[in-house]
């Protein structure tokens, strides 16, 4: 009768199907070698799948990105400083099971539909994105549902700033909504977005800060706001306990919106400055502050 010697492999089936050790030596042989082709095959298939889905990810691509950021971002912890790095190689480090990023930023770049649809897409997939920050970009109707979805369901993300991005009327609500439901955002910034941000958006995004108790930094400045928004922004915030900062600078703010706008400062214990510089407001009017 054969005799064999049994390696780590072998061992291990033998230890857990125990009926290939009631077999004769030689069956046993056979069954183990059999075995042991298949275990090769299976590694090999598995290896070539992960391979051809990371190039298919990265042929997927349209346009690399510089990175770019200022002191301040460069000293927040595993973020990205270099100005060579592509974009898929920033993508993929957003979702690095070792190391992955907390701080993930682009700066006016003109990315399309298809582009900012991928990097949404692998930022619903983050883990530890505490910040994020894209300037200058302009989302469509997709890529705008996407973002609401990826805001209103992250438990990571506190710090969202889109300074000069713009998004859709047919997406605002739904992002609005998603800054309502998202119980851990502590900072947004939409200032800049030039258009984007009016009453009409504002009657929505309102409401969201109605909702949400956890923000303490809001930045709208830079839009097309008027007394009627701002009026609408008082009443969302009124009771407001966690708001520390409100800048609604640069709009379109007359008298009425910006004595509107003083009674935060005597409603809302919690806040500690408002901007409502370069409006429209005659420096006559009185400002209950």
């Amino acid at each position: 009768m054969p005799t064999f010697q049994t390696s780590r492999a072998d061992f291990w089936y033998l230890t857990y199907i125990p009926w290939i050790a009631t077999l004769e030596s030689d069956r046993q042989l056979n069954i183990l070698q059999t075995l042991s082709k298949i275990d090769i095959w299976f590694w090999f298939w598995f290896w070539w799948h992960v391979f051809m889905h990371k190039l298919k990810r990265q042929s997927s691509i349209s346009s690399f990105i510089p990175i770019s950021q200022d002191d301040a971002a460069n000293r927040r912890q595993n973020s990205i400083s270099s100005t060579n790095l592509k974009l898929q190689n920033l993508l993929f480090a957003i979702i690095d099971p070792v190391d992955p990023l907390t701080t993930f930023s682009l700066y006016g770049e003109q990315l399309s539909e298809a582009d900012l649809l991928l990097i949404v897409d692998v930022l619903k997939r983050s883990e530890a994105l505490k910040s994020l920050e894209l300037f200058g970009m302009n989302f469509g109707d997709a890529s705008g549902h996407f973002l609401a979805e990826f805001v209103k369901h992250s438990t990571t993300l506190t710090s969202l700033h889109m300074s000069a991005s713009t998004i859709p009327s047919s997406s605002f609500r739904l992002f609005s909504d998603a800054v309502a439901k998202n119980r851990f955002l502590t900072s947004l910034d939409l200032s800049g977005s030039f258009n984007s941000i009016d009453d009409e958006s504002l009657h929505s995004l309102s409401a969201g800060l109605d909702f949400n108790k956890s923000l303490s930094h809001v930045n709208l400045s830079g839009n097309t706001i008027t007394d009627d928004g701002a009026m609408r922004m008082v009443d969302a915030l009124l009771y407001h306990n966690t708001l520390r900062t409100l800048s609604l600078s640069g709009n379109d703010i007359y008298d009425q919106g910006a004595s509107w706008l003083g009674r935060l400062l005597q409603s809302v214990p919690s806040l500690e400055e408002l901007d409502v510089s370069n409006n429209l407001y005659e420096w006559q009017t009185r400002i209950p502050w």
